[in-house]
């Protein structure tokens, strides 16, 4: 897999499975053969390939990153696993079809973020911001195959992310995993309780016990995907 210092130094190792542990426990435990993965926010694309490789030969990864350079070392690395199906969209989501002013962070591009969301703390700085296209999520599932699992890591823009996929949530009913900022708790909390979904911390998930407020990784799954 193709990684950049620019990506954060912590990108800059050899075993990779050690740098996100909860990433790869999710891969493992939540991801199956032939699954449809969307990876919202792909950065260098450690889900991506860690759950595409969960998925098997008949499973399917959307990855969408809205940085170029980093979208272009997913695709570089796609084009090392060819067994597997992987799609690249350099694009951002949000809860409209259109254009979006993009942030290029300063310190990590892990940290880049559209402008109208809060962001990190991490980013050291705005580099640059230009413009890039953005589409809701149920614009997407006119085109892709509906995903069974959808990981959503936006720096603080998860609230726009999910705005726009009222018919994803309704109809496709994937398992969820997403990083949710402070400002963003009450909404996600509400969004996922109002569609039966069960919430759980995504960073314990030894305890596996449910969660009424979302977590800052949060994973939910619909009560109707429950095993038990």
């Amino acid at each position: 897999m193709f990684v950049t210092p620019e990506g954060g130094l912590k990108y800059w190792k050899l075993n990779l499975d050690n740098i996100d542990p909860m990433l790869y426990n999710i891969a493992n435990n939540f991801i199956h053969q032939g699954d449809v993965i969307w990876d919202i926010g792909a950065n260098i694309g450690l889900f991506t390939f860690a759950a595409i490789a969960k998925a098997g030969k008949n499973g399917k990864c959307l990855a969408i990153e809205a940085d170029m350079v980093m979208a272009n070392l997913v695709k570089k690395s796609a084009s090392l696993n060819r067994e597997y199906t992987i799609d690249i969209l350099p694009l951002a989501i949000s809860n409209y079809n259109g254009l979006v002013e993009f942030n290029i962070a300063e310190r990590a591009r892990a940290t880049n973020h559209i402008v109208t969301s809060q962001g990190s703390n991490q980013t050291g700085g705005v580099r640059e911001t230009y413009k890039v296209p953005t589409v809701t999520l149920d614009y997407l599932l006119q085109h892709y195959a509906k995903p069974d699992f959808l990981k959503i890591d936006v720096e603080g823009a998860e609230k726009f992310v999910l705005e726009g996929a009222p018919q994803l949530m309704q109809i496709a009913r994937p398992k969820v995993l997403v990083e949710v900022g402070d400002e963003n708790v009450s909404y996600i909390s509400k969004l996922f309780n109002d569609n039966n979904y069960v919430m759980y911390n995504a960073d314990d998930l030894q305890n596996f016990s449910k969660i009424k407020e979302a977590a800052s990784n949060t994973l939910a799954i619909p009560v109707e995907k429950m095993k038990g």
